[in-house]
């Protein structure tokens, strides 16, 4: 039960810090699958998570509409007591409406590989009134995913193709502080993207989140509701070293979720709520959803 506990606030992190992927206006790639894999884990297990969110532009007359859905399969392995590797696939299905336009792409994202690395902690003193741990978190995707070379041709948003086809670079920090049956959550998080064949650069991104989870427990049956907010800055896409207008942008996030732990099983749902956004060209975000499901490994 107490592995089974750990594994379900692993997952509220990685859930809840995973809402802000990419939209048709801000800097950073669909492919940025990164937020969903920043999971610090202790633990070995296996996890499939469906997403979906959605943006418009223009106006009452005339709209445009991204949406983006996804699958991931992620895996979590222990090294040791202190190293935890991360990977992940990613499987996109996006469209874009608009202008008697339509446009879809399927196929895999770009994938990855984070390590995540435990610098202090009192996990293990017994006799402790609270827990801590600070872990230093590094990774890169891999150009994986296609990019739309034509999509201006096509008049598509570049953030459309399913990966940014560049090595791209994630780092961070993250703390979490637990007391009996509450835990609260501090995540930073910074990805890199270069420019890729096609001269297109994705803007850097900033995220960072806090979170508060209570777990309830019952029998074998542990319930885990949580809240948090979510900040990302997004860098300013670049086209040649252009900077590409309507591309960079903030965005605040009210994050909203339940986790159900049975046995070795986890489930769970998450809603995202725009608290504010500004990308410009008059953009909306709407709530994001993700749902999951899990199987813990034995060690």
């Amino acid at each position: 039960m107490k592995r089974l506990t750990i594994v379900i606030l692993i997952l509220i992190v990685k859930i809840t810090i995973s809402p802000l992927s990419a939209c048709d206006q801000c800097g950073c790639s669909v492919a940025g699958s990164y937020n969903n894999v920043t999971a610090y884990a202790h633990n070995n297990y296996m996890m499939f998570k469906a997403g979906y969110y959605k943006f418009s532009t223009g106006t009452a007359t005339s709209k445009l509409h991204s949406e983006m859905f996804s699958v991931d399969a992620i895996v979590g392995y222990n090294i040791t007591n202190r190293l935890h590797i991360l990977a992940f696939v990613p499987y996109r299905l996006n469209q874009f409406s608009g202008e008697d336009n339509t446009y879809t792409v399927n196929g895999f994202g770009d994938m990855g590989l984070l390590g995540n690395y435990v610098v202090a902690t009192n996990r293990d003193n017994m006799m402790a009134k609270y827990t801590y741990s600070l872990t230093v978190k590094a990774g890169v995707e891999l150009p994986t995913g296609k990019f739309i070379d034509d999509y201006r041709a096509l008049g598509v948003p570049a953030n459309l193709s399913a990966g940014s086809k560049t090595f791209d670079g994630i780092t961070g920090l993250r703390y979490i502080y637990k007391r009996k049956s509450t835990t609260l959550i501090g995540d930073f998080t910074f990805k890199y993207n270069p420019e890729n064949e096609a001269n297109y650069r994705f803007g850097n991104q900033h995220t960072a989140t806090i979170l508060a989870a209570q777990r309830f427990m019952q029998s074998k049956t542990v319930l885990t509701p949580y809240v948090g907010v979510t900040g990302e800055l997004d860098g300013t896409d670049l086209y040649h070293e252009i900077e590409q207008h309507g591309t960079s942008g903030e965005t605040v996030l009210l994050n909203s979720g339940i986790e159900l732990g049975f046995g070795d099983y986890i489930a769970g749902i998450t809603a995202d709520f725009p608290l504010y956004a500004n990308f410009g060209e008059e953009a909306k975000s709407s709530p994001r959803f993700s749902l999951r499901f899990a199987y813990m490994l034995n060690d």
